[in-house]
Parts: structure tokens; sequence; C-alpha cells
């Protein structure tokens, strides 16, 4: 069996591309983890970009070296030889995509759930004393930020809330007109 040009150098590019993605997953692109939640969700994300990023690279591979090379000159409107995927390259490309969405439905899916659903508390979700209580009311193009066990009242237009390090905070979020998104990047929710 020969192996043509046109396989070799998609192959190439595929590496290449992999390989620069994979860098960029353990690269340190991500925000400075500030809560518990944080450093699983890392996990979770790392190894979803790890079993991901070759099957994109390998798209963009194959779509980037196709176009390069089989651009049509625009001469002729007729259909090109049609292609089947068959042999083995087909099949080794299906067992290896379905056999990494088998381990995405496992890990993070099956084992994340199950130990929500086993210990919520686990991460400090619900407790009943926490340090600090934040009453947080989204309005339009502002927050306000209620401090109960101080009565102190923040209301600020921009987005910043600084709030003490090593503390457990409790926040309970509403809003006064439309549905807003609250998000704390160091926290990860």
């Amino acid at each position: 069996m020969r192996v043509s040009r046109h396989f070799i150098s998609t192959a190439v590019l595929w590496v290449i591309l992999t390989a620069i993605g994979e860098a960029l997953v353990f690269s340190p692109l991500f925000p400075t983890a500030g809560s518990l939640e944080a450093d699983d969700f890392d996990k979770i994300f790392r190894t979803l970009c790890i079993m991901g990023v070759p099957v994109f690279a390998f798209v963009i591979a194959t779509l980037a070296y196709s176009v390069s090379q089989f651009r049509g000159t625009g001469a002729s409107n007729d259909n090109g030889r049609s292609f089947w995927g068959t042999g083995k390259v087909p099949v080794i490309w299906l067992a290896i995509t379905s056999s990494l969405a088998v381990m995405t439905m496992i890990y993070p899916g099956l084992t994340g759930l199950s130990k929500l659903q086993s210990d919520p508390q686990g991460y400090g979700w619900g407790k009943e004393d926490p340090e600090l209580v934040v009453q947080v009311t989204a309005f339009r193009f502002g927050w306000q930020y209620d401090f109960p066990a101080t009565g102190q009242r923040i209301v600020k237009p921009g987005a910043e809330l600084y709030l003490p390090v090593d503390t457990e905070i409790k926040f309970e979020v509403n809003s006064i007109d439309v549905i807003h998104s609250f998000w704390i990047p160091e926290f990860y929710f």
C-alpha cells in the first residue's frame, strides 16, 4: 500500500496543530483560582481540551490542506469524482471519536455528578453559617451590594467588588428588572 503525499502532508499539519493546541491547554491562560470549585473546573476543562484538541486539529488540518491543494479554478461546473469513506481510516477515526465521547460521559460527566450528589457540602454550598453574607441586587447598568451583618450598602455602576481573603461568603443574588449574570471569574461560577 502506497501512502500518498496528501495523507502525509495532512498528517504532518495535524501533528503540528495538535502540538500547538496542547501547548496552549497547559499554558497559564486560566484566571487565578479563588474557590474550591475552580481547581475542579480547571481539571475538567483541561481534560476536555486535551481530548478535543486532536479532533479539532484533524478537522482544521484536513480542511486547510484540502482548500489549499484541491480548490477549483472556476472553469468547470462539473462535480468531482465521488469519494466514499471506506477502509481503515474512517473506522479508526470513528473508534477514536466514539471512545473520546464515552470517556467524556464517564469523566467528567458521571464522576463529577456523583461527587456533587454524594457531597454537595464538600464545596461549601448551602452551609448555614457563612462568615459573610452579601446580598447582590442587579439593576440596569449596575449592582447593589448589601452586607446585612454591618448594614453597609454599596451601589456600583461597575462590576468590581472587593472581599476579604480566606472567608466563607454566601451570595444571595436577585434582580429588580431583568435577568442579569453575576459572574466572579476567579470562582468560575
